[in-house]
């Protein structure tokens, strides 16, 4: 009897587990990544930032700042990460300003201070890149138009640069080759190990309630449209989008003009902070090259 009654309590408690799981697989998990935390990293505004909002085609503003350079010779859109904001940005603004670029940052959809409650990996938001664009001509910001992005910011800017051609150069660190590629991988780190079943279930959910098609969202193919220069890097040791992720993409590009960055050991997280790897120095020559060349 006594063995009875542990196997009944175990029973029970399996059948709970298999409950609990199925109800966050249904009404958690889609939510996981379409709908980011909201994040201001704090720090004020330099003196000569200037505000600026866009209105995207599906009527959510977007706020960020424009940060002018002296006599500049381009312009560039910094595209920040998941659950990340346009404030992560003040420090790399500035370098770019003394390189004569002007920093255009602004919060992505369902970011920071701008509106929307979901986020769609590129879907949308390479639509919104063309209304900033749109802003930055109406403001006469000297040109040539570039754009940086990181992990998300990184997979939005490659789909941006396949749709809009004012964009003529990029620097792409740290993103995915495909939305469910990316997707079977945080699933993983959620659950502890790989489904494609279960990462296309809960990915499909995703879709039908922010209102995009997941299996769309393909940053590779994108590249395969790309000809202007692309620099591009990932650390081998990315514990959150693998480097061949960021591998693939960089194969695809049908750019002539392209650079792929190996930052051994390096991690997920905004390589381009970090002095030691080499990261920073590659940007500058680049950045320089592209301003001069235009």
């Amino acid at each position: 009897m006594y063995k009875r009654r542990i196997l009944r309590i175990l029973g029970g408690l399996s059948l709970l587990v298999v409950i609990v799981f199925v109800g966050a697989v249904e009404m958690a998990f889609p939510y996981y990544g379409i709908k980011p935390f909201r994040r201001n990293w704090g720090g004020n505004a330099p003196a000569y930032a200037k505000p600026f909002e866009v209105e995207t085609s599906d009527s959510l503003l977007l706020k960020g700042y424009i940060l002018p350079a002296d006599s500049a010779k381009g312009t560039i859109i910094l595209l920040h990460g998941i659950s990340a904001c346009k404030e992560q940005f003040w420090g790399f603004s500035s370098q770019l300003n003394k390189n004569g670029c002007n920093a255009v940052i602004f919060d992505q959809r369902a970011h920071g201070q701008s509106e929307g409650t979901y986020c769609t990996f590129g879907a949308k938001e390479k639509y919104d890149i063309t209304k900033i664009i749109d802003e930055m001509e109406r403001r006469g910001l000297a040109k040539p138009y570039g754009i940086f992005g990181n992990s998300l910011g990184g997979a939005v800017a490659l789909q941006a640069l396949a749709l809009d051609k004012r964009l003529q150069f990029g620097i792409i660190e740290s993103t995915f080759d495909t939305y469910p590629h990316v997707a079977l991988e945080y699933g993983a780190d959620i659950v502890g190990f790989h489904s494609e079943f279960l990462t296309n279930h809960v990915i499909a959910k995703s879709g039908i309630i922010a209102g995009f098609d997941p299996y769309k969202v393909q940053p590779i193919e994108s590249c395969k449209s790309i000809t202007c220069p692309i620099l591009m890097a990932h650390g081998t040791a990315d514990d959150k989008i693998p480097f061949e992720f960021g591998r693939r993409n960089f194969e695809a590009l049908k750019s002539a003009d392209k650079k792929f960055v190996s930052i051994e050991g390096g991690s997920h997280s905004r390589l381009f902070r970090f002095e030691e790897n080499g990261w920073p120095n590659e940007i500058e020559t680049f950045l320089k090259r592209q301003l001069k060349h235009n």
